[in-house]
C-alpha cells in the first residue's frame, strides 16, 4: 500500500541531497515544511507519553528529510524512550547517508548500544543495495555483530538485488553464507528456525528452486524433531504457509492435510487460495477458503481471491466474491480494503466500492473495525470527496485517527492543495489529531518539493 503508517515510514524515509533544492519558491515552501513541523512539535506537550511515540520520531524523519539534521538530532536527543531514540537516530543516519556522510551515519548509529545497531545497519545495507552498491552493503551487513535475525535479512536483500543485476552466482554465494549464519544461530537459540524459512522464500524468489527446497527441508526436519510439543504445534503450520508462499501448492496442501484439523490449517489454506487463484483457478481458490475454520481468516481468504480479480480488471467479479462474506461487518472491511486500493491506482471502480463499503457499514449489525473507517475516509479524500472523508473520521475517536489523518494531509500536500490539508489540520479539536494531520501535510509538501527537484534536475 502506497500510503503507510507514520512510524514505519519514519523509520525508512530516506533524503535527497539538499542541494537539489535551489528554485526561491521551493525554498519558501522547504521553510513552509519547517514551520509545520514546529508547529506539530509544539503540540507534542498536550499529547500522552503514549500517544506521541510516534509523532515523535515522525516530526524527526521529516526534520531529517528536509535538511535540517542538527534540528532533528537535537529532537532526537530529547526523546526518552531508548526504542524511540533508536528509530530517531536511525532516521537521521539515513538522511546522513543518502546526502553522502556514510561516515557520519555510521558514527551515530555506533553511539547506540551495540544491541541496538543492528536493525540499522540492516537498512542502510538495505538502501545501498537498492540503489546498487552491493560491495557498499555488504561491508556494512558485516558491521551486525548480535543479531543473527537482523544480517541474514540483510543478506537476503542484497542476494535478491544481486539475482536482479544479473549476478546469480554472487547471489547464491550470499545466500550461502546466511544460510550457515542461520545454521550457527540455532546452535545458540534453538527458537530461530524461522530464519530457513526467509531464506527459502529468497532462494524461490531468485529463481533457485532447488536451494529453497533444500532450505525448506531443513526447517521441516527441525520442527518435526522437536522435543517441545507446543513449540512443535505452533511451528507445524509455517511449513505449510512456506510451502504456499514459494508456490508449491501441492506441497502445501499435503503439508496441510499432516496438521490437526482446527485453525491451525487456516493461515495455509489462505495463502493457498490465494495462489490458485493468481494462476486462474478459482474452483479450487474457493473450495481452500471454504475449507477455513476461523471467521476473519476466511474474510481474509476472499479477499485475496477479490484482489487478484480486481488487478486482472474484473471488478463486477471482484464484488462478486466479496458479497460471499456473511459478516457485514467483515464484508465491509473487505470492500473499503479495495475500494482504497482501487482509488490509489486511479481505478474508476473506487467510487462504487466505497460507496458500497459505507452502505454496507450502515447495514451491519455488529461492531465494524476501526481500519474500515481509515480507508473509506483516505479513499474519499483521494477521490475528491473531503466532505465524506471527514464523515468517516468521526466515526473514530481522536486516538484513532493517526493514520489516516496524516495520509489524507499528506496527499493533498502532495497533491498540491496544501492550504486544504492544514485547513483539515486546524479543524481538528484533539492536539493528537492536529499534530498527526499536520505531520502528514509537512510530508506530503516536502515530497511535492523533491519531486519538483528531481524533474528539473533531470531536465537540465
Amino acid at each position: 500500500m502506497r500510503f503507510l503508517i507514520v512510524t514505519a515510514l519514519a523509520f525508512v524515509t530516506i533524503l535527497e541531497p539538499t542541494s537539489l533544492i535551489a528554485a526561491p519558491q521551493a525554498q519558501e515552501q522547504m521553510k513552509e515544511v519547517g514551520r509545520i513541523l514546529r508547529q506539530a512539535s509544539d503540540l507534542l506537550g498536550s499529547i500522552s507519553e503514549r500517544d506521541r511515540q510516534g509523532l515523535e520520531v515522525g516530526i524527526v524523519a521529516e526534520r531529517a528529510r528536509s535538511g535540517d539534521l542538527d534540528g532533528a538530532l537535537a529532537e532526537a536527543q530529547l526523546l526518552q524512550r531508548p526504542e524511540a531514540k533508536k528509530q530517531a537516530l536511525g532516521c537521521i543516519a539515513n538522511a546522513m547517508d543518502y546526502s553522502g556522510n556514510l561516515s557520519g551515519a555510521l558514527s551515530l548509529i555506533g553511539t547506540l548500544d551495540e544491541s541496538q545497531r543492528g536493525s540499522l545497519y540492516a537498512t542502510l545495507s538495505g538502501f545501498h543495495a537498492t540503489r546498487g552498491d552491493l560491495e557498499g552493503a555488504l561491508r556494512i551487513s558485516s558491521l551486525i555483530q548480535r543479531d543473527p535475525t537482523d544480517l541474514v535479512h540483510s543478506l537476503l536483500q542484497i542476494a535478491k538485488e544481486q539475482s536482479k543485476s544479473g549476478d546469480q552466482a554472487s547471489a547464491k554465494s550470499t545466500l550461502g553464507g546466511a544460510f550457515g549464519i542461520a545454521e550457527n544461530a540455532l546452535k545458540e537459540d534453538p527458537n530461530i528456525p524461522t530464519l530457513f524459512m526467509a531464506i527459502a522464500l529468497a532462494q524461490s524468489e531468485i529463481g533457485e528452486a532447488t536451494g529453497a527446497e533444500t532450505s525448506l527441508s531443513h526447517y521441516a526436519d527441525i520442527v518435526h524433531h522437536t522435543k517441545d510439543p507446543v513449540w512443535k504445534a505452533n511451528f507445524l503450520p509455517t511449513i505449510a504457509t512456506a510451502l504456499a508462499e514459494i508456490g508449491d501448492i501441492d506441497g502445501a496442501l499435503r503439508a496441510v492435510e499432516e496438521l490437526p484439523p482446527g485453525s491451525g490449517r487456516d493461515a495455509p489454506l489462505m495463502l493457498i487460495a490465494g495462489e490458485l487463484a493468481h494462476r486462474g483457478n478459482l474452483s479450487d481458490a474457493f473450495k481452500s477458503v471454504s475449507r477455513i475454520s476461523e471467521a476473519q481468516t476466511k474474510t481474509a481468504g476472499f479477499q485475496r481471491i477479490a484482489d487478484v480479480q480486481a488487478r486482472s480488471g474484473d471488478g463486477v467479479a471482484a464484488l462478486e466474491t466479496i458479497s460471499m462474506i456473511p459478516d457485514l461487518g467483515r464484508r465491509a472491511a473487505a470492500l473499503s480494503a479495495l475500494a482504497l486500493a482501487q482509488a490509489e491506482k486511479g481505478d474508476t471502480a473506487a467510487g462504487n466500492t466505497v460507496h458500497l463499503a459505507w452502505e454496507t457499514v450502515g447495514k451491519s449489525a455488529s461492531k465494524v473495525p476501526d481500519h474500515v473507517f481509515d480507508f473509506i475516509a483516505v479513499t474519499r479524500a483521494i477521490l475528491g470527496d473531503n466532505t465524506g472523508a471527514r464523515e468517516a473520521l468521526n466515526r473514530l475517536a481522536p486516538d484513532a485517527r493517526a493514520w489516516p489523518l496524516s495520509t489524507i494531509t499528506s496527499f493533498m500536500a502532495e497533491s498540491g492543495h496544501a492550504d486544504e490539508a492544514l485547513l483539515f489540520a486546524a479543524n481538528e479539536d484533539s492536539p493528537l489529531s492536529k499534530a498527526n494531520a499536520l505531520l502528514g501535510a509537512a510530508r506530503g509538501l516536502l515530497n511535492r518539493v523533491r519531486t519538483k527537484a528531481k524533474e528539473d534536475s533531470a531536465q537540465h
